[in-house]
């Protein structure tokens, strides 16, 4: 009997494991006109905020419509940009 028991329980506990590490933790503004998510709490778009900073997931930041920070936006475009680069210039080493 326990060992019937234990497996489900062990499925159960690794399932909300992967779930807790897939969803992405993300800092909102509260503020009425706010409509950004940001991956960084010292985001200059964030340090703008006058209203409370909230931690959510990125999930539900987009479901209620907010999109991610221009500037962290442009700062994951050149980070791919750069790799995109490296890896040019070793395959033509």
């Amino acid at each position: 009997m326990k060992k019937k028991l234990l497996l489900p329980i062990g499925i159960l506990s690794a399932f909300l494991c992967f779930k807790g590490i897939k969803e992405k933790k993300v800092f909102i503004c509260k503020s009425v006109k706010s409509n950004r998510y940001h991956y960084m709490k010292n985001c200059g778009g964030l340090s703008k905020c006058k209203a409370e900073i909230k931690i959510t997931t990125k999930k539900r930041a987009e479901k209620y419509g907010r999109i991610l920070c221009r500037i962290e936006l442009r700062k994951i475009i050149e980070i791919k940009n750069l790799k995109k680069t490296n890896n040019r210039l070793e395959v033509q080493k």
